[in-house]
């Protein structure tokens, strides 16, 4: 027995005992889409605990919320179909099917052709596979040559296992996008390190290569070809449907709005101006992705929270619970609130902590290393004005001054405590606590009466000066900050000792006359003001 019987004989019997056990068992997809909603629904009751109705709900919510992915594919395979139905496509397509001279060769043709279409584009892949396998099983039959019609179409469809390799590759595609579902175990990897790296390369080649020599031994010799099925023949011996130009000169009116190349033109004019404009962006965006992987860790982010989860995604391990809190909350971070994230994310306050404490060495200004040995200086205003309908608004920020208290812990032990010395102690030390809150909340409402005592002086500046008000009296005091619009930051610097109402007044009174008399001859810039 020679090689090639022995190879027929073990290939083609199992390939044949598979499209034998197929042909009988296997039902149609929409009947496995079926089958496998009710393995899902019953999984989800026996291991996710989850009750009847509550999994009719998983259900419905899914379904709608898969209508943008259906027209995703829809998509791929209308575009598919359009270019692989293109004359020009055709004619190559079928000038290639034409060479082989046997079903072998015709199988792996087929194969070809299905892998090769499906590295560009698996919408494109699967009508080309289809084409290329009506074309050369016709070719075959205009020269009388017998196949296994069954297998050069199922050879058309081999590119269906190795589209995630190429242009199309859904897992490239996605793991380049920010904020995937993995982003925290692998992060963000550009799609040209995906698609161009040595593995997947030598499986491009590999499956370019072994389905088709595989199809080309399973594929049966002439004599034990099976014969084709009359609803076969019928299909290959239809004369193939060729695009002809339409006679729009005894056209109707309406078949000639929609014959129309300017709707086609137009509606292709919006595509590509999308994709000119669009373009710029995404290689902005591309070339972010690369400056905020070069060294230090952290460096071109847009924010103090991008950059500190860029430094958090190159440690190994990943803490999930970090990221988290880097991303959603920072402010809260900032006011050593870790009950509260705690109890916002659900998770043990230790493990927050923890967090919290790998948060805190990472470094929020990473290429401080590379300035000027010069200190600079970060000002937080004590006060901040905005303009809101014609008025001027003044609030104190407290955004960055943590809540203060006296902690319920230690009242309840002075009212429990029988120890005079305890008392005594614990009694002083919450005296020292009151006096310390009401000294804040005297400097917040000093502040605050001093700033609106300058608003109030300055009330007939109009809107584009209304801003210099703090400014009028930044260099006059030192201490304070206040934060305004268009000034932004300036030195408010009014002292919170010994400091009266009645003195505000006057001294507020002073400049409002002298900036007054000054601007009504000769307005004064702002240095000369300060």
């Amino acid at each position: 027995m020679d090689s090639t019987k022995e190879r027929d004989n073990i290939l083609t019997r199992f390939g044949s005992a598979m499209g034998n056990i197929s042909m009988k068992y296997m039902p149609d997809a929409a009947t496995f889409a079926v089958i496998f909603t009710i393995i899902a629904f019953v999984g989800g009751i026996v291991l996710a605990k989850q009750t009847p109705m509550q999994m009719v709900g998983h259900w419905y919510t899914g379904f709608w919320s898969l209508l943008a992915f259906s027209m995703q594919i829809a998509l791929g395979v209308t575009t598919g179909s359009a270019i692989a139905h293109h004359p020009t496509v055709k004619r190559w397509i079928r000038a290639a099917c034409d060479k082989p001279k046997t079903g072998a060769q015709g199988a792996a043709l087929a194969c070809v052709f299905g892998i090769l279409a499906h590295y560009i584009h698996w919408g494109l892949g699967i009508i080309v596979g289809a084409i290329a396998s009506l074309e050369i099983a016709r070719a075959l039959r205009r020269k009388d040559v017998k196949f296994h019609y069954g297998l050069i179409v199922a050879a058309g469809f081999t590119g269906e296992m190795c589209w995630h390799g190429g242009l199309s590759a859904s897992v490239g595609l996605t793991i380049a996008q920010p904020g995937h579902f993995l982003e925290a175990e692998m992060g963000v990897i550009p799609f040209i390190n995906y698609l161009v790296n040595p593995m997947n390369i030598i499986l491009l080649i590999a499956f370019a290569v072994i389905p088709p020599v595989i199809c080309y031994v399973l594929h049966p010799k002439e004599d034990k070809c099976p014969e084709l099925r009359p609803e076969t023949i019928a299909v290959l011996d239809e004369p193939d449907v060729e695009a002809k130009k339409l006679d729009l000169a005894s056209a109707s009116t309406g078949d000639r709005i929609s014959h129309s190349k300017i709707l086609g033109w137009a509606l292709a004019a919006i595509g590509w101006v999308f994709l000119i404009n669009h373009q710029p962006l995404s290689r902005m965006e591309r070339a972010l992705e690369v400056l905020q992987s070069l060294e230090p860790a952290g460096v071109a982010a847009r924010d103090l929270s991008e950059c500190l989860r860029l430094q958090l995604l190159r440690l190994r391990p990943v803490d999930k619970l970090a990221l988290t809190i880097a991303t959603d909350h920072l402010d809260a971070l900032a006011k050593h609130h870790y009950g509260y994230i705690a109890r916002q994310l659900g998770a043990d306050q230790e493990a927050v902590e923890r967090s919290c404490r790998l948060i805190r060495t990472l470094n929020p200004r990473p290429a401080s290393g590379f300035e000027s040995p010069e200190h600079v200086v970060y000002i937080t205003p004590d006060v901040i004005a905005t303009v809101r309908g014609g008025r001027l608004e003044l609030v104190v920020n407290d955004r960055i001054v943590p809540v203060l208290g006296i902690s319920a812990y230690y009242i309840r032990m002075l009212k429990a405590g029988d120890a005079p010395e305890v008392r005594e102690y614990l009694t002083e030390k919450v005296r020292q606590a009151k006096y310390l809150l009401q000294a804040v909340e005297q400097r917040k409402s000093t502040l605050l009466a001093c700033a609106r005592c300058i608003a109030e002086i300055q009330q007939d500046f109009s809107g584009r000066e209304r801003a210099v008000w703090f400014l009028c009296l930044c260099r006059m005091w030192r201490g304070g900050w206040a934060s305004t619009s268009p000034l932004s930051v300036g030195p408010l610097a009014i002292s919170t000792s010994n400091v009266r109402r009645g003195f505000i007044r006057s001294v507020c009174s002073f400049l409002a006359g002298w900036v007054g008399r000054r601007a009504e001859k000769h307005p004064l810039t702002r240095p000369k003001l300060c």
